[in-house]
């Protein structure tokens, strides 16, 4: 049984993926999952309208070897809202899209990004999630954001092209095969 869910309704909400990512890590020891939730907020210029306030994600870990294990099994980890993430002296704030609300102002990090398919990274100790954004979700180009879960900082933006997804999609996968292929190469 997964944890609690941050999401109201997750049940029908479309691909699972967008919102949670699951992985076993050390060595096969251990099971750590990530949800994110978008926050919304009314919008200022449209009655009944929302748009995107930023997002919080919250990570678990319990033990592969647990048995019946129940939603109170799985171990609280870091819970990250985007709005706490420190912005002064961190230069890859620079490389994310810019957003403006409806009369042209600049909106802070995160606040209107399009976010989705938390990923979590597979090194046994890191606390890193990887995110996907774009700026509107039919854009071409899109975002992978490195977030450190444990020190609550920006690690690191790449930019890629995402002219083969429609809107906001599960674009990405994550892998260890570059371990293997680095050993493979270093015994030859």
């Amino acid at each position: 049984m997964l944890p609690p869910s941050l999401l109201s309704d997750v049940a029908g909400s479309g691909d699972a993926r967008l919102a949670r990512d699951i992985t076993v890590v050390q060595q096969g020891r251990t099971i750590k999952y990530v949800e994110l939730q978008v926050r919304w907020k009314p919008c200022p210029t449209f009655r009944g309208r929302y748009v995107k306030d930023g997002w919080m994600s919250r990570t678990w870990s319990r033990p592969v070897a647990a048995d019946d294990c129940s939603e109170d099994c799985w171990d609280p980890g870091c819970k990250q809202e985007s709005s706490d993430i420190p912005v002064d002296g961190n230069p890859h704030f620079e490389l994310l899209p810019k957003v403006v609300d409806h009369g042209g102002m600049p909106l802070k990090p995160f606040k209107g990004l399009h976010i989705c398919q938390p990923t979590l990274s597979l090194h046994d100790d890191d606390g890193t999630i990887y995110f996907m954004t774009k700026k509107n979700h039919m854009d071409g180009m899109a975002w992978v954001i490195a977030v450190d879960m444990h020190r609550n900082t920006l690690r690191g933006v790449a930019e890629f092209s995402a002219d083969r997804t429609v809107g906001v999609g599960f674009t990405y996968m994550h892998s260890r095969i570059s371990q293997y292929l680095t050993t493979a190469h270093n015994v030859n």
